[in-house]
């Protein structure tokens, strides 16, 4: 056992300083945790990394036509991850921009759209660095990626969406609110893989704390991972949490203003009692 090892273990039991960081971008940059979060978002039968791909069909399907999207509309999808929205609004002939941090989800994007001949336009770059100009008619972050921005990050994301979009343009995202919150604990446990698993290749044995901070609507998910051997690895995922007045309040300060509340990325009405909230939002009055 490495110095480092017992290091990280007498660390184990403290709590993570709340400092509004940004998670741990190893977790799509790494080669390995790369690939096993492309294999997530490409399994049709779970919504570990997005949604199940019937609900992604009944969203694009209820985008499309909600905002009267057509050949000559320009859709942007920021967080793209494999272009299964991108993909979708590309067979309904509009124009499509996509956007992702991971470059093993856009180079399988680019890869599948030059398969099927569809003429997307992929960009790796983080959704936090957009600089587009008045260029969308309709803009989407999906699977609730808002609440892993911190809020100075959110409210500069939220002014680059809106300048991204044209005038009248929208702006569609789903997020988790405080109701989910509400039911969070705190917890710790322990795995041990024999084999490959998701954070690793080979044997290795995954410490998983989660902390909460009630003031702020925080929690912190950390995993620390030992191997045999090898210097012992962290990776830390922060979630903001959103009371529905909170985010509407900070989307008006923005200069976007409400355009429909829904329970779901499809559509589905909006019911008060649902811990994810969808928000259809305008550029503009």
């Amino acid at each position: 056992m490495t110095s480092k090892t017992l290091q990280v273990l007498a660390e184990a039991r403290q709590r993570p300083e709340l400092r509004h960081q940004p998670s741990t971008r190893k977790l799509w940059t790494d080669p390995h945790l790369a690939n096993q979060m492309l294999q997530a978002h490409l399994d049709p039968a779970h919504d570990a990394a997005s949604y199940r791909h019937d609900l992604i069909d009944a969203a694009v399907c209820w985008l499309y036509e909600r905002f009267a999207l057509n050949a000559d509309s320009e859709y942007l999808d920021l967080g793209c991850g494999p272009g299964l929205y991108t993909q979708r609004m590309a067979d309904r002939g509009v124009r499509v921009t996509g956007v992702d941090f991971s470059e093993n989800s856009i180079r399988y994007a680019q890869r599948v759209a030059v398969d099927g001949k569809r003429p997307i336009d992929y960009r790796c770059i983080n959704y936090l660095d957009i600089d587009f100009d008045g260029q969308f008619d309709l803009a989407t972050i999906i699977w609730c990626d808002i609440n892993v921005l911190a809020p100075d990050d959110l409210v500069s994301f939220l002014r680059k969406v809106r300048r991204a979009l044209k005038v009248g343009g929208h702006f569609v995202f789903d997020f988790v609110t405080d109701l989910e919150f509400n039911q969070m604990e705190e917890k710790r446990s322990w795995t041990y893989y024999p084999e490959t698993g998701f954070f690793s290749t080979g044997p290795h044995l995954v410490l998983e704390d989660k902390f909460t901070y009630p003031e702020e609507l925080v929690t912190c998910d950390r995993f620390t991972i030992l191997r045999p051997d090898q210097e012992p690895d962290r990776l830390f995922l922060w979630h903001h949490y959103h009371r529905l007045d909170d985010m509407i309040g900070l989307l008006s300060s923005t200069g976007m203003s409400v355009a429909g509340i829904y329970d779901r990325i499809d559509g589905t009405s909006f019911s008060g009692e649902g811990k994810k909230v969808t928000l259809a939002v305008r550029n503009g009055p």
